[in-house]
């Protein structure tokens, strides 16, 4: 057995093991009616996904702690930045589809590739549901636009949503004194090294 071979297999072994770890979590979460489940396919969806984790865990400590590590009107100030933001990307997807409700399917929750997630605020619920809903439309538009260029107002709109993901993302996380690790996709995007919140 060749050298290469032997570090290739070991690579292999933690990547089947993290498989088989979200594989187990996601058949424990189908008991869970709250759960969702992501097989996101574009890069605004996994970017707008790993961004949705670090805020749920941000948001739910500021609740949890509201009037007294935290001031209520210090946490209602990020929560309204939040609600704001989701009306945001709401309207987006409204204007994709032209105002008709999406129906999206649920992933396969014995894909390896499908994530198992459990919102602990509404807000995050909501979130999570509006980054299904967007995942499938940029990817629509993607496989079926004659002419990509005449898009070009949509995947700006879509960046700049996912900016201010970020933004308020690190926002929450430092108030929160949470961790957030900016998605690697994002550190790069549009060729911009950008910062997250409190390690």
């Amino acid at each position: 057995m060749s050298q290469s071979t032997t570090t290739r297999e070991r690579s292999e072994q933690p990547r089947q093991s993290r498989r088989e770890d979200r594989l187990r979590r996601n058949r424990q979460l189908l008991e869970n009616p709250e759960a969702q489940f992501f097989r996101t396919r574009t890069p605004e969806g996994r970017m707008l996904i790993g961004m949705l984790i670090a805020l749920d865990r941000g948001l739910h400590v500021l609740r949890l702690r509201a009037g007294h590590q935290f001031s209520l009107q210090d946490v209602m100030e990020h929560v309204l930045q939040v609600r704001k933001f989701v009306t945001a990307l709401q309207g987006l997807i409204t204007d994709l589809n032209n105002g008709a409700s999406v129906l999206v399917d649920r992933p396969n929750p014995d894909d390896p590739q499908t994530m198992g997630f459990v919102p602990r605020t509404e807000e995050t619920r909501q979130l999570g549901l509006c980054v299904r809903q967007l995942d499938g439309l940029l990817m629509r538009i993607r496989l079926t636009s004659e002419d990509l260029q005449q898009q070009q107002t949509v995947f700006e709109r879509s960046t700049a949503l996912v900016k201010e993901c970020h933004a308020v993302t690190g926002q929450v996380a430092q108030g929160a004194g949470t961790r957030y690790d900016p998605p690697r996709s994002y550190q790069e995007l549009n060729g911009h090294k950008v910062k997250g919140g409190k390690s």
